[in-house]
């Protein structure tokens, strides 16, 4: 999804694609772009026993962005 957004934000404004890349990184509050390991750590996390009561939520995966 990150290279997809890359190359969108080279093809319209014609960027070089680290700039892009570092562009968004800097919209994070830890100034990254988060991994795919971090991804699927949570994805492992919702899918073993301990997460049985949760139901029905919206995780906000995004470095801090949304802090509500």
């Amino acid at each position: 999804m990150t290279d997809f957004s890359v190359d969108t934000i080279v093809e319209k404004t014609r960027m070089d694609p680290e700039h892009a890349r570092a562009r968004l990184a800097s919209m994070s509050p830890q100034n990254r772009i988060l991994s795919s390991e971090e991804v699927a750590y949570l994805a492992l996390a919702l899918v073993s026993d301990e997460a049985l009561g949760i139901n029905g939520q919206s995780i906000n995966l995004d470095g801090g962005l949304v802090t509500n």
